[in-house]
């Protein structure tokens, strides 16, 4: 529940700065900053030792340039749409694809019944869209 408002509370945010001028470059380098400042005060208090290999730094670098890019056009998109719903919709519904993709490559059992549900998600968005 608390992921569910917290998402909800942060779409209506990042419209609700963009309406008033608030660049999304601007609006994510301040979330990153207090997201960041909260793990750290979380590692402090929870006394967790920071190790880092060099293979694992090349991991987090990748994975935080994808993260960036992501949320940079997924904050755009956001403050440039009518409704944030769509945004919300369509960026959930890429589980739909995540869960085809795992079908595929990773030979994942899936009944017939679970795969309807999938592309009636599907179908569902795209008359969304319509």
């Amino acid at each position: 529940m608390y992921s569910f408002f917290g998402w909800g509370l942060l779409s209506l945010t990042i419209k609700y700065l963009a309406v008033h001028g608030m660049v999304t470059l601007v609006t994510l380098t301040y979330l990153y900053i207090f997201v960041s400042l909260f793990i750290g005060l979380e590692m402090l208090y929870k006394k967790v030792r920071f190790d880092v290999n060099k293979m694992s730094v090349m991991y987090f670098v990748l994975i935080g340039i994808f993260s960036s890019v992501f949320n940079y056009f997924n904050f755009y998109s956001i403050s440039i749409a009518p409704n944030v719903g769509y945004v919300n919709a369509i960026n959930a519904s890429s589980i739909s694809l995540v869960t085809v993709f795992s079908i595929l490559l990773f030979k994942d059992e899936f009944s017939w019944r679970k795969l309807f549900g999938v592309f009636g998600v599907t179908a569902g968005l795209l008359l969304l869209l319509l």
